[in-house]
């Protein structure tokens, strides 16, 4: 039997516990309108494709808003009373929620991590009960085997120690990523930069619109775009628009002219030329082979919410 307790992330006395899944899911959404509501576990709310907010309360009184694009995240701390809004149709969402339990034997912990690692320990000891990020990339892939781990084990073969590992590795990126967006000044440019694109790459906007975001001159933007990307930030904006339609693609009927304009491209010319560039196949090879896969799994018989 689990041992539930409240799980936040910022106890120094739960980063000697076992990690535990509470609940993973992934949804795809047209509309959505969720009631307000908080629950004993942490949560990591991913926007795969598509635009969500999310109102949350820290007083019980006032709500804020979070307006995330795809490829960004937010994290919400245990008892953060929040709703989920979604008004962009097929926006596709992955959820993650995680609590610490005694019931694992031999866990993997993050004390060690925390005792070592001092970009996790900035993340930890800065305890921001709400915040959005962009991902760094790992913590999507993080999430990705937590998913494929959960739909191809049977539920009797499921270790608690391997999601303890798992889950400990997540929490590892999520910490990275809030460290690479808030510690720094020139990061926070290009994270500045990336929360841009990510929320206007639909549009027709430019370099320069880019850098009027978050400050600075459009050709030190592309310098520390190479120097971070490998790539200028025309490239990754067309890089990131690609990656937007193969979600789609993956997830969605919606025919290919509708979602190259909804990306951004504005004539199937350049669309095709970006999408096998970056795709390495033709769009219509992609859709033939994509898979669709909507799911939600319930991992414990234990109610996280709480009105």
């Amino acid at each position: 039997m689990e041992a539930f307790t409240s799980s936040s992330i910022y106890d120094k006395k739960n980063l000697c516990r076992g990690l535990a899944l509470s609940g993973f899911y992934q949804q795809q959404y047209n509309q959505f309108d969720m009631r307000p509501h908080h629950h004993l576990t942490s949560e990591i709310m991913y926007v795969v494709s598509g635009k969500a907010t999310i109102l949350y309360t820290l007083d019980g009184v006032n709500y804020q808003e979070i307006h995330l694009g795809a490829q960004q995240y937010v994290f919400i701390d245990s008892e953060v009373r929040h709703k989920l809004v979604i008004d962009t149709p097929n926006t596709s969402m992955l959820n993650c929620e995680v609590v610490f339990t005694d019931d694992t034997e031999g866990p993997i912990t993050l004390e060690k991590f925390y005792e070592s690692d001092s970009i996790f320990r900035y993340f930890i000891d800065h305890a921001t009960p709400v915040f959005e990020c962009v991902d760094n990339h790992f913590v999507s892939e993080a999430m990705k085997i937590i998913q494929k781990y959960m739909l191809e084990t049977d539920k009797e073969d499921r270790s608690p120690l391997e999601l303890s590992c798992f889950l400990s590795a997540l929490f590892l990126s999520v910490g990275s990523s809030y460290y690479e967006q808030y510690s720094n000044p020139r990061k926070s440019r290009i994270n500045s930069a990336i929360n841009f694109i990510h929320n206007h790459f639909s549009e027709q906007i430019s370099t320069q619109d880019v850098a009027d975001s978050c400050g600075i001159s459009a050709n030190y933007l592309n310098t520390i775009f190479k120097q971070r990307f490998f790539c200028c930030v025309n490239e990754y904006i067309n890089k990131f628009r690609v990656k937007v339609v193969c979600e789609r693609l993956e997830k969605t009927d919606t025919p290919l002219s509708d979602l190259m304009h909804e990306a951004g491209f504005n004539n199937k010319m350049t669309f095709n030329r970006n999408f096998i560039k970056y795709a390495g196949v033709t769009p219509g090879k992609y859709k033939k082979d994509a898979k669709k896969k909507s799911y939600e799994i319930s991992v414990l018989n234990q109610p996280s919410s709480i009105d």
